[in-house]
């Protein structure tokens, strides 16, 4: 899992981060003072002394697109289920775990062997839908607790379950869907056992572990399927039972808490995708094409290689640089993604074997934040302190990887440019002194 807690990468070497911001402020004062003031003062500093601000401009670096192990998200809110299929970016499965509780830790007028339910579903509200194909929801037990974690989509012991229930799902924008539970093989049989462990939620806990909610497509090879995010918050989640005791209506309900443990996952294919025969090339290849690619799940990145860049540089040290701006275009090939954007790119380094967060990641919000910005028709990254670092050798393998955001986590995509691409290529625009 990334870390987004890095420190400088001046302070890494011992350099003080304040030269560059100094500079910088030096910057701002020199652009607001009048044209007669900056004259006069240019007066009386000698011409090799002067601060000259230059900009440099490139696109020659070489990109390439790799995949990694998918991020499980611990405790989420919100929650994609379902299965989706592109010809270019395959097969994305979406599921989730957790545990769920009793609003009251009884059964009110329940006898055990006796009492009647008149009904008794497990539902969700569908928080928004992405695709209108057919899809199976698919409800099932847990066997063993749940352990949530970055990784826990790995271990085996969460692939083990019992189905209960499932049902045919065409997802819409706030629908509220009801899975029908077997009132008398299911529903009776498990409040009956549910009656011997209601001391505690402790106790309730060991009894029943969790459930996995997941859906595959109805038809598969090619179907596009669909996806719905859940929220997992909304008072419709959960198990619902209802029967009457002389005329009165009885419930349980068990529902999501605050402490209940959880984690949303996803399962990507690429084998019979256009991607799969993308990674198959060298980088060298990919980068000629003039495109690259992004996922919303971590799992699909590409990297930035400034080997060149480092290498037209090393000789003109010193320098410092003010601003460092990674400009990322969309490719024209991502047309057939505009309803699933990537929202945001996110700058990653690999130091010490270990992928972290780039030292910029909390700089210059207002400016260049990893936000694509519309009006320029870009993404507008903030890579100052990462090319400092890199112009002083602090990055040993002279790249950087871009990662999605997570606002479609599980089906949001996105194809970008390089440096290769037209009419619009990836540039890198580095604002510098030299001493």
């Amino acid at each position: 899992m990334l870390r987004h807690s890095l420190k400088s990468l001046y302070r890494r070497a011992g350099i003080p981060a304040q030269l560059a911001l100094c500079s910088l402020l030096l910057l701002v004062g020199f652009a607001s003072c009048q044209t007669e003031r900056d004259t006069w003062g240019q007066e009386f500093v000698p011409e090799g002394e002067k601060l000259r601000v230059r900009e440099y401009t490139s696109t020659d670096f070489e990109t390439w697109t790799d995949t990694t192990a998918a991020v499980a998200y611990p405790r989420f809110v919100q929650a994609p289920l379902g299965e989706s299929y592109d010809p270019l970016f395959g097969r994305r499965r979406a599921y989730f775990l957790t545990q769920l509780v009793p609003d009251k830790l009884s059964l009110p007028k329940y006898e055990m062997g006796k009492t009647t339910l008149d009904s008794a579903f497990f539902s969700f509200r569908v928080a928004a839908a992405y695709q209108n194909e057919p899809i199976v929801v698919k409800l099932s037990r847990m066997e063993k607790p749940i352990l949530p974690s970055d990784s826990a989509h790995t271990l085996a012991q969460h692939r083990e379950f019992t189905p209960i229930a499932e049902m045919e799902l065409v997802p819409n924008d706030k629908a509220w869907v009801k899975i029908p539970l077997d009132k008398d093989a299911m529903a009776r049989h498990f409040l009956d056992s549910a009656t011997k462990h209601l001391k505690t939620f402790g106790d309730w806990l060991a009894f029943f572990k969790g459930v996995r909610l997941d859906a595959v497509r109805k038809n598969g090879g090619k179907n596009i399927g669909s996806m719905a995010v859940i929220n997992i918050g909304d008072t419709k989640t959960g198990f619902f039972f209802y029967w009457k005791h002389n005329d009165s209506v009885k419930s349980l309900r068990l529902g999501v808490s605050n402490t209940s443990k959880r984690f949303s996952a996803i399962e990507h294919d690429y084998k019979d995708a256009e991607l799969a025969q993308v990674l198959a090339q060298p980088h060298a290849e990919q980068n000629q094409a003039g495109r690259a690619y992004v996922g919303s799940a971590g799992d699909v990145r590409t990297w930035l290689d400034l080997r060149r860049v480092y290498e037209q540089w090393r000789d003109s040290m010193p320098v410092s640089v003010l601003r460092a701006e990674l400009r990322v275009p969309f490719a024209q090939a991502n047309v057939p993604y505009t309803d699933t954007l990537i929202s945001k790119l996110f700058t990653v380094l690999t130091l010490n074997k270990e992928d972290v967060a780039v030292p910029d990641i909390d700089k210059g919000a207002a400016l260049y934040n990893g936000y694509y910005n519309r009006k320029e028709g870009y993404f507008s990254l903030n890579l100052t302190y990462t090319i400092q670092g890199l112009l002083l050798g602090q990055l040993p393998e002279h790249r950087v990887a871009l990662f999605g955001d997570s606002r479609y986590y599980g089906f949001g995509r996105a194809i970008i440019a390089n440096g290769r691409s037209t009419p619009q290529p990836m540039q890198l625009i580095i604002t510098y002194t030299k001493n």
